[in-house]
């Protein structure tokens, strides 16, 4: 009998962890019986990802948008876009693909036109509790639209929508000894880090030296600060664990104590499915506030475990975190 071949599901996402590691967990929950093509970005953190993927047929587009665009960088996008559809079609017609599953952001727009022109069924996820602006277009013409928010659904009104949980990979934490036998902080700015929250904890500990002292801290800054950022706890003598990026960050959450981190939906949904409290400075740059909207919305159901301090508050009000970290953790010595 002749062996029956694979068929192939394309996914798509970019610029982020938070888009693209539930691409490979909706792959590991409904499609791991599909051949995956992979469209992303040529960013770095984007080739870094996919290219640990090994059984995936991965498409790296360069397709890049400034925040502040004169004229002729509309014609020059104009023509990435126009060579971007053309390079999908090409590819989505090749690999004879089934379907398109999309998480946002701005990448998904040559490769969902080029699906329509094909007529190819798109499934859009939108993931945060505000739909981006990618997805909101995208969802006129998709197939299906899934969300994990109430309130999204709301916001895509009259468009059919359907309430599911995030798509993520939760990895069971396995018993083992802590780093520190003092209480442990994870401190966590997202895929791409955080220069603001990086300065914020580096103020917090400048200014409180017991929490040098008496608190592990194991701090994620992402690439660009990594260097920086390690350099300073060097200097000043902290113990601590620092990294620029993890893909799998169970190790450190089973060790964490309290979570300091910035909304993203992903990073929320994980720490509620591991109950670890979180303190959560919600970025505020991000398209129409989504990260605080996500940090409300959760926190409706796990105010036990998530605790909201914005960024502007911090500035005026600087001993605040410090306080919050006080009712949630032994600073002291017992």
């Amino acid at each position: 009998m002749a062996e029956v071949k694979k068929k192939t599901i394309a996914f798509v996402a970019g610029y982020s962890a938070g888009h693209i590691l539930p691409c490979i967990a909706l792959h590991k929950q409904k499609y791991h019986n599909k051949n995956v093509l992979f469209f992303t970005t040529t960013n770095k953190l984007d080739t870094q990802l996919l290219k640990k993927q090994s059984s995936f047929i991965n498409v790296f587009i360069p397709l890049h948008r400034k925040s502040r665009m004169r004229i002729h960088h509309y014609f020059l996008l104009l023509w990435h876009l126009m060579c971007a559809t053309i390079k999908s079609v090409y590819y989505l017609h090749k690999h004879k693909s089934e379907r398109i599953i999309t998480t946002g952001s701005f990448i998904a727009l040559p490769i969902c036109y080029a699906a329509r022109l094909l007529r190819i069924p798109i499934d859009v996820y939108e993931l945060n509790a505000h739909p981006g602006r990618t997805n909101k277009h995208i969802a006129f013409f998709a197939t299906n639209v899934f969300v994990c928010f109430k309130r999204t659904q709301q916001q895509l009104l009259p468009l059919k929508t359907t309430l599911i949980n995030y798509p993520q990979t939760i990895y069971p934490i396995k018993k083992q000894n802590k780093t520190s036998d003092k209480p442990t902080i994870l401190v966590l700015g997202g895929s791409q880090g955080s220069t603001s929250l990086n300065s914020i904890i580096c103020k917090l500990l400048a200014s409180n030296t017991e929490l040098q002292n008496n608190v592990y801290w194991i701090h994620q800054t992402g690439d660009g600060e990594y260097q920086k950022i390690s350099n300073w706890y060097k200097k000043q003598k902290i113990n601590c664990t620092v990294m620029p990026f993890a893909d799998d960050l169970t190790p450190y959450i089973a060790q964490a104590d309290l979570v300091i981190c910035r909304a993203g939906a992903g990073t929320l949904f994980s720490l509620i499915a591991y109950n670890k409290p979180c303190i959560t400075i919600p970025l505020s740059t991000v398209a129409e506030n989504h990260q605080l909207l996500n940090a409300e919305e959760l926190t409706k159901k796990h105010h036990n475990l998530i605790t909201i301090l914005e960024q502007q508050m911090l500035i005026q009000n600087k001993a605040e975190l410090y306080n919050q970290i006080k009712k949630k953790i032994q600073v002291t010595p017992k």
